[in-house]
């Protein structure tokens, strides 16, 4: 059994709603009633994905994320009306990424954090409204990011992962992290703790060295936007979507009778679909805790033991 396409569930919906059939779904607009339904299936498409403790095992994602640090005695801080500016003479500091946190550690600047303004090679602009203190070149200086950007397709967070510590960096509230270690705001080490702050992870301690993480998280489904296109969805969610689709549109319709109906049959649909899912992520665990390996990484050594670092 193959998953329903864009196109389909599209279709399935107008023959029943007396809508006409389209030959594509691309560039539906205007509020037609192809439109008002393709919609309506992406809206419920991420009312499925968003259900309260309900970890769908096709939305989990992981990637690798890489921290940075660049010390050089090439460096100059000068203060700016614009935004105070960290250049590099050798035209370093481009791979630090905009609206995230830094830290500049050099005996002017230490204990202070700042905001990326902007980014380009050889020079960081910071938030105008942060001073950072002015720094001649010669002395030899770190600029360390400390908050990274989230997965654009990111929900939320499972946890962090550091496999050359065997080690998984937990998550914690910003004002717990801040509460913790207000007495150290700016030591470096290997980071244990992390927070989701905006749309950037924050981790503490501050990275002392360049390290490689593996982020686990949950993601937001893609829109519906092309005729073959399947829902990020596990198949078994494809009924829950129909009936949660047609539903919506008989209540939108003022069919009110047949929508709570429909509705109905939504309901018994996504509780089989949720039992689904539980099952196939149960299976996943055993695999997990019995695998000699860590997400397939190379870096953790066979039959190591993963440690949760706690308080």
């Amino acid at each position: 059994m193959s998953k329903d396409t864009a196109l389909e569930f599209t279709n399935n919906i107008l023959a029943l709603v007396g809508g006409t059939q389209v030959s594509t779904i691309v560039g539906l607009t205007g509020g037609t009633i192809a439109d008002i339904t393709l919609r309506t299936i992406n809206r419920a498409i991420k009312r499925i994905a968003g259900k309260p403790d309900v970890e769908w095992f096709t939305l989990f994602k992981s990637r690798l994320l890489q921290t940075r640090i660049y010390t050089a005695s090439t460096i100059t801080i000068a203060q700016d009306s614009g935004g105070d500016t960290i250049t590099d003479s050798a035209s370093g500091l481009g791979s630090f990424d905009a609206g995230a946190e830094l830290v500049i550690l050099d005996d002017s600047n230490d204990n202070l954090r700042f905001t990326i303004s902007s980014v380009a090679a050889g020079q960081i602009v910071l938030n105008e409204a942060e001073i950072a203190t002015a720094v001649a070149i010669g002395s030899s200086i770190s600029v360390v990011q400390v908050s990274y950007p989230v997965a654009s397709d990111f929900r939320n967070s499972i946890d962090l992962l550091d496999p050359a510590n065997n080690t998984i960096i937990k998550p914690r509230y910003t004002k717990s992290i801040d509460m913790e270690r207000r007495w150290a705001n700016n030591a470096t080490g290997d980071p244990d703790l992390f927070t989701v702050a905006g749309n950037f992870y924050r981790l503490s301690w501050i990275p002392g060295s360049q390290l490689t993480h593996i982020d686990r998280y949950m993601a937001y489904p893609t829109e519906l936007t092309l005729d073959a296109q399947t829902s990020d969805l596990p198949e078994f969610c494809d009924n829950a979507i129909h009936y949660l689709a047609y539903s919506d549109i008989l209540f939108f319709k003022k069919n009110l009778e047949q929508g709570a109906a429909e509705f109905s049959k939504y309901k018994g649909e996504i509780e089989q679909a949720i039992d689904a899912n539980q099952r196939i992520s149960d299976m996943e665990n055993v695999v997990e805790m019995n695998s000699d390996r860590l997400m397939g990484s190379p870096s953790v050594s066979s039959n190591s033991l993963l440690t949760i670092v706690d308080d």
